[in-house]
Parts: C-alpha cells; sequence; structure tokens
C-alpha cells in the first residue's frame, strides 16, 4: 500500500514507475550513471564553431557534413548541421551516389557524391580521432580539437578527397549542448543524499570533463579502452567514449565493488543495461524499448525526478 502510495505521489513529480518495487529501489541507490546529452545538458545541440583547412571555406565544410548526414530522420547533430547549411545557404557540392548513416562502432558516417565531368568525392564525417586515421591532417589540427572540446563542444571532424586519391580534412565543426541550468544543484542534492553522480558519454574526455566541471561531477576520466571489471566512481566520476554495450559492462562492474547503480539511459540499445542495473532510469525522450526495460520513466527533462524518487518524495 505504502509503495503504491508513493508511486502516486512520484507521478505528480514527474516519475513514472514500472513497478512498485522501484520506489524502494531508487532510495537504496548510491551510484547514478547519467548520460551527459539531454540529461545533463539541454540537449539544444547547435553548431558554435567551424574552423576551416587550407582549400576549403565554411560553407565548404557545412555543405561537406551535411551530405554525409541523415536528411530523412536525422538525429540531433545531424539535424543542427542541416540547420546550420541552410542558413549559410550552403551548396550542396554533388550529387548523392551512397550514403552510409553514423555507426558508433566506427564513429563516423560516408557519403559518395558525383559532379558533373569529375570524379566521385568521399566524404567521412565522425570522431577526429577516427577520421584523422584515414586522411592528411595539418599540424594544427589537434591543438584546435583540445581547444574546443575544452571549451564543452562535441567536435565533428569532416573530411573529403577524389575518387582514387587521399582524404584531407576539410575542417571541424564545434557543436554547442549547453548543461542544464539546474544540473549543479541536483547533483548537490543527491551527493547530500549520499548519491555519487559519474558521467557516462559518448563524446572524447575533454568535452566531458569541461561539462562535469560545469556541473559539479567530482572524479578522474576513465576513457572507454581503459574500462575494466576494477571500475570504481570513487575516483572516477567521467567514463568517456563510452558505447551502449560498454555501459552495460559498467553497471556490472559497478555492482561488483558492491554499489546500488541507478543507470539514466535514452535508447534501443541501452536496454540491457538499464535492466542490469537496480533501478534503470529512462528519460523523458526515450524510446520505447528503453522505456520498457527501465524501472522509472522520467516524463520531465532533467533530474529533478530522480531526486525526488531518491528522497522518497510524497
Amino acid at each position: 500500500m505504502s509503495a503504491a502510495f508513493a508511486a502516486q505521489a512520484l507521478a505528480r513529480r514527474g516519475v513514472l514507475l514500472t513497478r512498485l518495487s522501484a520506489a524502494h529501489e531508487a532510495a537504496a541507490m548510491d551510484v547514478l550513471c547519467a548520460d551527459k546529452t539531454g540529461t545533463l545538458t539541454r540537449n539544444e545541440i547547435a553548431v558554435a564553431e567551424v574552423v576551416t583547412f587550407p582549400g576549403f571555406s565554411r560553407d565548404d565544410v557545412l555543405a561537406l557534413a551535411a551530405q554525409a548526414s541523415a536528411a530523412a530522420d536525422p538525429d540531433p547533430i545531424d539535424s543542427a548541421i542541416w540547420t546550420a547549411a541552410r542558413e549559410r545557404s550552403a551548396s550542396s557540392l554533388g550529387r548523392p551516389i551512397r550514403f552510409v548513416p553514423f555507426d558508433p562502432a566506427t564513429k563516423m558516417s560516408e557519403a559518395v557524391t558525383a559532379v558533373a565531368d569529375g570524379p566521385e568525392r568521399r566524404i567521412v564525417k565522425g570522431a577526429f580521432e577516427v577520421v584523422s586515421r584515414i586522411a592528411k591532417v595539418p599540424e594544427t589540427a589537434r591543438q584546435s580539437v583540445d581547444l574546443l572540446a575544452g571549451q564543452g563542444h562535441r567536435v565533428i571532424a569532416v573530411a573529403a578527397g577524389d575518387s582514387g586519391s587521399s582524404l584531407q580534412l576539410a575542417g571541424l565543426i564545434a557543436l554547442s549542448d549547453p548543461p542544464r541550468a539546474e544540473a549543479r544543484s541536483f547533483i548537490a542534492d543527491l551527493r547530500d543524499m549520499g548519491v555519487r553522480t559519474a558521467m557516462v558519454t559518448g563524446d572524447s574526455a575533454t568535452t566531458g570533463a569541461a561539462i562535469a566541471r560545469a556541473v559539479g561531477i567530482e572524479g578522474g576520466l576513465c576513457p572507454a579502452d581503459s574500462l575494466t571489471e576494477d571500475m570504481s566512481t570513487d575516483v572516477l566520476g567521467v567514463f568517456a567514449r563510452v558505447v551502449p554495450e560498454q555501459k552495460f559492462k559498467l553497471v556490472e562492474a559497478l555492482q561488483g565493488h558492491g554499489h546500488v547503480v541507478g543507470m539514466c539511459g535514452d535508447g534501443t540499445n541501452d536496454a540491457p543495461a538499464l535492466r542490469q542495473a537496480q533501478i534503470g532510469i529512462a528519460v523523458a525522450s526515450a524510446t520505447g524499448v528503453a522505456k520498457a526495460a527501465a524501472g522509472m520513466v522520467l516524463t520531465e527533462p532533467g533530474l529533478a525526478g530522480i531526486v525526488s524518487a531518491v528522497r522518497g518524495d510524497g
């Protein structure tokens, strides 16, 4: 009966429980693994800056990036790039022939275009670390990436080249997604209640660290290639370049240290981690599969609902 009353009270605060026991599980949580985008940030992705390299203009970089972005049902990053390209009236640099959508495993998307009386052109867009391995990169590029990422931006690299020739780095696109104004106070509230918040992000360690500082997340950095079964949030606060499959392993590792883990997720691929966590939390923008796998579904953006659940507001 008490659990049913608690569920009703939480529903009025933007938290829907998929099982009554979730109210007690949330109260026992001592580690919250939170996504960056849409949970700690506003999920208002926009192009903040474009860095160009020799042979390419700002409009060229945006046009190339748009061609390597999904036009139908685009994700937030592709939408931001298309919006910026249209605002600049960046014209198409060729007729599309083939498009390969973004793949979290390869961390890039790809397009092939054709120009009248000219060779086909290959365009790639994705993480700088990936693009820099298959394209010629100016010496100043790494410094530019670090500068932009240090400001909290997600950095997308764009490279292009004619068929049969090597790819050239055309430019970098810095995407902004500001932290939620209330995120710092929510994380502080959770800390006061004995819940440590860790950021789990697909972004670079530099970008993740910048947002973590802004919202008050404490602890060191752990890149994805350093994830082991011996993970603990006692000294770590940011887990960077993490793909959905690694979220499951991270939850398992933290549970192995005796933690009661809450996991925020929004995608279909997050479902295993949401089920594995003692309390899976699907954010307001989550897919149906993610919501079905979670014990708690937020109906409003941000962390306020989680704070209410841990506190046991009723």
